[in-house]
């Protein structure tokens, strides 16, 4: 496995209470692999993303497991250390791009920034490099030159995952890669992903919502529900027959063209207060299938096929 996380945990203190944002979630993730994770907003899907890359900050704070890159566990490495890591062996297609790039720099120029500062270039080539990045996410070499706010959001997307893939990393973490875009333009995206990713032979994380996108990306997919995983499974398998209630739900939450006449099924209730979940399965409050057992026992992931687990006392 390229990717190995183990039991993380990520929690956030508020006040006296503690805010379990990541709680025991654990996958693997192997070279070439999409893993998609999906769930409601404050899931925990996000603060997954930035744990793997150690961008928490205070009030957060990685209190527990392991993530393993490559074998090397990158929670016992120093800030330089880490800083070496991030873009030469694991990078971030970060949520929002306009945010993420500097507006008063040009685009070669923040390109060029992070080459420089891993040692990937000299003085001499970059441009060069920086004109065949922008062509492997389908841009023209005259975009170097133009500042962030002249190009349109697609393609200031398309530049934060040609600066993601500049140094040839082995993991691509996407946060929301597609949010606040047209969805002409995040297919594009995820097009343009998908292939970078392929000519890389990285793994990727993507953390989504959009699940009918996710699935023509994904080769997997995983559920959040209260900052835990709940179901990981092949993506045709988990839309085809999910196992979970909650999976389910969310699934039957999203229109599609063979129901378009149909009335939309929401989930009923919230998500609970992270800093007071209830006992046993978190879902429970809500879930019309719940039994005894779910009042009191937390369920674990358990295999219920081949590379397809679950987290519920159904099965």
């Amino acid at each position: 496995m390229t990717l190995v996380v183990s039991d993380l945990s990520v929690h956030y203190r508020s006040g006296d209470a503690v805010v379990k944002a990541v709680d025991g979630v654990s996958f693997g993730l192997a070279a070439g692999e999409r893993l998609a994770i999906v769930g409601e907003s404050g899931s925990g899907k996000s603060t997954l993303a930035m744990a793997l890359l150690r961008l928490i900050r205070p009030p957060g704070r990685i209190v527990g497991g392991s993530i393993r890159l490559e074998g090397e566990d990158i929670l016992g490495l120093d800030a330089e250390a880490m800083r070496q890591l991030c873009l030469s062996r694991i990078a971030l297609v970060p949520q929002g791009a306009m945010n993420s790039l500097n507006p008063v720099m040009r685009i070669g120029e923040q390109i060029r920034d992070g080459l420089e500062d891993h040692g990937l270039v000299g003085a001499a080539g970059w441009e060069a490099r920086v004109t065949g990045l922008l062509a492997a996410v389908g841009l023209e070499a005259s975009v170097a030159r133009h500042y962030p706010h002249e190009l349109s959001g697609g393609m200031k997307q398309r530049v934060a995952i040609a600066i993601a893939i500049s140094g040839r990393p082995r993991v691509l973490v996407a946060d929301e890669p597609t949010s606040a875009l047209d969805v002409v333009v995040q297919r594009q995206v995820i097009q343009t992903l998908a292939r970078v990713q392929r000519e890389l032979g990285a793994a990727v994380l993507l953390v989504g919502h959009d699940i009918g996108l996710i699935a023509q990306f994904a080769d997997r997919i995983g559920v959040m529900y209260a900052g835990r995983l709940i179901e990981v499974g092949p993506v045709r398998a988990l839309l085809r027959a999910p196992r979970h209630p909650y999976t389910r739900l969310l699934i039957r939450s999203v229109p599609t063209l063979d129901a378009r006449l149909e009335r939309l099924t929401g989930i009923p209730g919230m998500q609970p207060a992270l800093v007071d979940l209830p006992a046993g399965c978190a879902f429970r409050p809500r879930c019309p299938e719940s039994i005894a057992a779910c009042a009191t026992i937390r369920p674990t992931l358990v295999a219920t096929a081949p590379a397809h687990r679950v987290a519920c006392h159904l099965h």
